[in-house]
């Protein structure tokens, strides 16, 4: 066989055949990745939905909480309580009004006095529907009113350890228009779903859905169709469905996302027979992309068959003419040596080359992932406390530090509290070190758990912690730290077979203008102090110089 041939037989056996096997291949792992791909953009976008909302709710309540932490607005409803004088009404009512003022995601403000009676709402529009959620016990919600879903959110109001009255606020949260009419990343049949348990246990939707403008807490599934994403989201699990039947049995892909605290069901869907057109449409585009590519390399390869073929071809003529008496000096035979030549050399060369690399890339990724590992585990050490993963004192000092800047620049509230655990210094000759850590961890995390997200809780040294409070009003805070106070108080802990309890003693000092700014901490300590003095498990309050209640 003539070697152009042999080439070219090598050629299809080597080369068309594995391609073929190849494509077919790369069809079948495209689809799957693109699949993957897909699951993993609907997770994500079921995962940011949720905390979207979380947010919100956060940001609600916040604002409902430092509503109700207006002192003189409880003063004004208990003197209604027992007076009924319009002159404390006009009161409550400008308070509520001012209240509004900065926060235009507010619809209406209600306050109710301790006979469940409306005293005063900043829009008299919907007094009314704002009447029926007085007996829930849910303290956030979401309600439908003309047409337009608000979320609610309640809290009772207390005085001198006695409730007053409550306060409900409606707001217009800003996941609403996310998830009811922008169902962007989804696809054109993408879509948000979002549902509570009815009195029944069925799912209601409490926004329109794409395919009907009137599902709003009007539409339910019920709960026995399990097979229904919003009924798995509902029962608080978070997964991917495949084939899932929706609201109107059409199969969907589905993630479906639980809030626990609230007990909602958030779920991100899209048709089945959309991804499976898009799958398809994405392995046609492999395909045509992977027939190029062979078609492409094909030419390639028949050019290098006459290439490599034509001075061999040539030399054999020229042997040939020479046999045959016709000698004449061969014109190809030296390129077709230097070509040789230079192969062999440069495979020596690119072998030994591709050797060095592999080397090098071996070691620079086993350092780099060496001085990753390092750098991060000094961050953290450098950042976070040992035994209770808080932020250190020198972490502490940085966030101190801003957010001082942050509050006289900005003139808002800010306050720093100092704890201190009573008689640990007990616990550690009595039980052991062991023990010791454990009482220093718990207690970290449950002043970590009962703070907000904007809080920042340090461990100062010894049994001492110190937690940054921006934001927040004085009455407010010592409320935030007695709470505090109270659940440590009921932590039990266990070593060598004894349980037993410990107490803390709090010192809370607020930014003021009657003393330096950068004393802050140490006007807090001696709160402190004065709470240990005070016969400890108790919050004491630095009020200005030599003053503390």
């Amino acid at each position: 066989m003539k070697l152009n041939r042999l080439i070219v037989v090598l050629l299809i056996a080597i080369a068309i055949v594995p391609a073929v096997a190849g494509m077919a291949y790369l069809s079948i792992q495209t689809a799957e990745h693109e699949r993957r791909q897909f699951e993993l953009h609907v997770e994500s976008m079921s995962l940011l939905a949720k905390q979207h909302i979380i947010t919100s709710i956060d940001g609600a309540r916040d604002a409902t909480q430092l509503i109700a932490s207006r002192t003189q607005l409880r003063i004004s409803l208990q003197a209604w309580n027992q007076s009924k004088d319009t002159h404390h009404q006009s009161k409550i009512k400008r308070i509520i009004s001012d209240a509004t003022l900065g926060m235009d995601s507010i619809q209406n403000i209600a306050i109710y006095d301790a006979g469940k009676q409306l005293v005063a709402a900043t829009n008299a529009s919907l007094q009314a529907s704002e009447a029926l959620f007085y007996s829930h016990d849910v303290l956030v919600d979401l309600v439908r009113i003309d047409e337009q879903t608000l979320l609610v959110t309640k809290r009772a109001l207390a005085l001198d350890g006695h409730q007053v009255g409550e306060l409900v606020v409606l707001h217009n949260p800003d996941f609403i228009g996310p998830l009811s009419l922008d169902h962007g990343g989804l696809g054109t049949t993408g879509e948000w779903l979002f549902a509570r348990r009815d009195d029944k246990g069925d799912a209601v939707f409490m926004l329109p859905l794409k395919h009907d403008a009137d599902a709003a807490f009007k539409r339910t599934v019920n709960k026995k169709q399990t097979e229904v994403p919003i009924i798995q989201a509902l029962l608080g699990y978070e997964s991917l469905m495949h084939d899932a039947p929706d609201y109107r049995d059409v199969p969907v892909m589905a993630f479906t996302r639980y809030l626990p605290n609230l007990a909602w069901g958030i779920v991100a869907k899209v048709d089945e027979a959309e991804v499976n057109d898009l799958l398809q449409h994405n392995t046609r585009v492999t395909l045509l992309i992977s027939i190029c590519a062979t078609s492409f390399a094909l030419v390639i390869g028949a050019f290098l068959i006459v290439y490599i073929t034509e001075p061999v071809i040539a030399l054999n003529k020229d042997m040939k003419k020479a046999a045959d008496g016709e000698y004449k000096r061969p014109t190809r035979r030296a390129a077709w040596k230097e070509v040789n030549e230079l192969s062999e050399r440069l495979s020596k060369v690119i072998v030994g080359q591709q050797g060095f690399n592999e080397r090098l890339q071996t070691e620079v990724k086993q350092r780099t992932a060496a001085l990753a590992d390092e750098n991060s585990r000094l961050s953290e050490l450098a950042m976070l406390d040992a035994v209770t993963k808080v932020a250190n004192r020198f972490a502490f000092e940085s966030e101190f530090k801003n957010a001082l800047e942050l509050a006289l620049d900005k003139g808002v509230q800010l306050a720093v509290a100092m704890v201190d655990i009573d008689r640990f210094k007990s616990i550690n000759d009595l039980y052991g070190h062991n023990a010791g850590d454990q009482v220093l961890t718990r207690v970290a995390e449950t002043l970590q758990l009962g703070l907000r997200n904007s809080d920042v809780l340090a461990r100062f040294g010894g049994d001492e912690f110190c937690i940054l409070l921006p934001n927040v009003e004085r009455s407010a805070a010592v409320i935030l730290l007695d709470r505090l106070r109270v659940s440590i108080a009921e932590l039990e802990f266990e070593a060598d077979g004894q349980s037993f309890h410990t107490t803390c003693s709090m010192g809370i000092a607020c930014l003021d203008p009657t003393f330096d700014p950068e004393t802050l901490l140490d006007k807090a300590d001696v709160a402190l102090y004065e709470a240990k003095k005070s016969g400890r498990n108790c919050v004491m309050t630095y009020l200005k110089q030599g003053s503390l209640s």
